[in-house]
């Protein structure tokens, strides 16, 4: 087994098709947390209360 090193090989990345895949993963979360929001933050600041 031969070590490769970076830049040798026929190997390219299509970085438009990362971004856009990271994007796609992106939105569902921040419109999740758009709408949940509040009651996301205050269910953690309501569990770290000490009464």
């Amino acid at each position: 087994m031969a070590v490769v090193g970076p830049g040798s090989g026929n190997h390219t990345v299509n970085h438009a098709i990362v971004l856009t895949g990271a994007f796609i993963a992106t939105v569902p979360l921040l419109v999740v947390f758009a709408v949940l929001g509040k009651h996301i933050v205050d269910g953690i600041t309501s569990g770290a209360v000490k009464s």
